[in-house]
């Protein structure tokens, strides 16, 4: 009996090899996932705003960012990721003067021109609370942008963001690193050396803006254990390519 449950374990450890593949690790743990095909969720929303409908998550924004978040607590180092679509683009950013991009991020610092989000460590007791970090999509200017309660936008790239199609955005907070990736490229790499915003636990979720947005397949998992390596220190906080 003995040898038959030490083969026995042996074939399992091989499956588990074979499953796994040499130098891999195992999939991280799934901590919360959702796919709405029931109407009761769990996640917090104004009702106004938010509804489940055709097994997804919609959002229709208004004048100002409105959040649906996970109603428990999660790990701070943790990864959301979600299917998002922007039927259509929203409003466009307010116009003046500057290079490049200067007043969108600068001036009009609550949204630019983005229309849907992942949020990241939220702080606070209500849905509309300022410590957070916002991973925003734009399908207006082709962006995908990072913007951080206590400082406003960080990093802003330019990405392949199409109005009407699906795009899988998945983001990542690992201490006081923040990185992003749009359709499995990865696109905003952020290293938080100026007042990072960390704590314990914190809200994840999902935001809308000015227009419609669908989330669905929204998962949050732990962060692999790989080592990341330290990024040089940037010459300037805030980081726009155009």
């Amino acid at each position: 009996m003995r040898r038959r449950e030490e083969t026995l374990l042996i074939l399992l450890l091989g499956t588990l090899l074979l499953a796994v593949g040499p130098g891999r690790c195992a999939p991280a743990p799934v901590l919360f996932s959702e796919e709405f095909t029931a109407p009761q969720i769990a996640m917090d929303g104004d009702p106004k705003v938010w509804k489940v409908a055709e097994g997804a998550l919609v959002g229709q924004g208004g004048a100002e960012w409105n959040y649906s978040l996970i109603k428990q607590d999660l790990p701070a180092d943790s990864v959301i990721e979600a299917d998002v679509t922007i039927p259509q683009q929203g409003p466009a950013g307010a116009p003046g003067q500057g290079t490049g991009d200067w007043f969108r991020y600068r001036m009009q610092r609550d949204c630019p021109g983005s229309e849907a989000c992942l949020i990241l460590r939220s702080f606070g007791s209500s849905l509309t609370e300022s410590w957070w970090y916002r991973v925003e999509l734009s399908a207006r200017y082709g962006e995908i942008a990072l913007h951080k309660g206590n400082g406003g936008y960080v990093q802003v790239v330019p990405a392949e963001v199409r109005a009407g199609a699906k795009h899988r955005l998945k983001a990542e907070a690992r201490q006081n690193r923040i990185r992003a990736w749009l359709d499995g490229e990865l696109l905003i790499d952020f290293q938080d050396d100026f007042a990072p915003i960390e704590g314990e636990g914190g809200r994840w979720g999902v935001g809308v803006f000015g227009t419609q947005a669908l989330f669905d397949n929204l998962t949050v998992s732990a962060p692999e254990e790989t080592p990341l390596t330290v990024l040089p220190r940037p010459r300037r906080y805030m980081r726009i390519r155009t």
